[in-house]
């Protein structure tokens, strides 16, 4: 095999290790700066309560939230995310 084609494979493989390095490195730095942010925020969830409704019912389950609101004839079920408050899925159920 000739020298100059063994340096030329040698020096390419050096480059993908340094890029892979930098990869990794601003991967774990955004990872960390991502785990801040979501614990600054971890002890308050803030939820709107539906206009002219009541609140029935609400419990924990898993990781979600359960809301039950009721107006007349109308109940409505909001199933929130736990950890950002957003909210999953919205159940209405008709009398």
């Amino acid at each position: 095999m000739n020298i100059k084609i063994l340096k030329i494979i040698v020096i390419f493989f050096g480059i993908l290790i340094i890029f892979g390095l930098i990869i990794i490195s601003i991967g774990i730095y955004h990872k960390f700066s991502n785990l801040k942010k979501n614990n600054i925020n971890s002890n308050t969830i803030t939820l709107k309560k539906l206009k002219d409704y009541q609140i029935m019912d609400f419990y924990i389950n898993n990781e979600n939230i359960i809301v039950k609101y009721e107006l007349e004839n109308n109940s409505i079920i909001y199933i929130y995310d736990i950890l950002t408050g957003k909210e999953i899925k919205k159940i209405e159920l008709l009398k």
